[in-house]
């Protein structure tokens, strides 16, 4: 059924908001854009996928007999590796090292079976 504007039984009142935007071009501009310094978008750009994988860092927050660890990214300054390092040393009890300190994890989730029919002979592939 069409809505009647004049109707206002039982309604909320609503405040209707436009916005506007106004563009200007000034064509009479001294600074020209020529195509020479445009350049093509990188590959990953192009696919839509940008992957960024620093080189990593490997930190110990255990000792030499029971290792804990860790990676971090290679390119943080010394005092922000410092920090990150402090911090997560503090925490660390939250973290868990071995499968022994998670008791509820279904092993299927951790263990890796490989659907290979009984009996074939794995090939090495280039």
């Amino acid at each position: 059924m069409p809505h009647d504007p004049s109707d206002n039984s039982n309604e909320e009142e609503v405040e209707i908001i436009a916005g506007s935007n106004h563009v200007s071009i000034d064509e009479g501009s001294d600074t020209d854009i020529s195509e020479d310094g445009i350049q093509d978008a990188p590959q990953q750009l192009e696919d839509g996928v940008q992957t960024t994988i620093d080189e990593l860092k490997e930190l110990n927050l255990g000792t030499t007999k029971e290792l804990c660890p860790i990676f971090i990214s290679a390119l943080l300054s010394p005092e922000e590796e410092k920090q990150y390092f402090k911090t997560l040393s503090e925490y660390k009890d939250v973290f868990a090292w071995t499968y022994k300190e998670m008791p509820r994890l279904d092993p299927k989730v951790a263990i890796h079976h490989l659907g290979i029919k009984h009996g074939t002979r794995p090939t090495k592939q280039s």
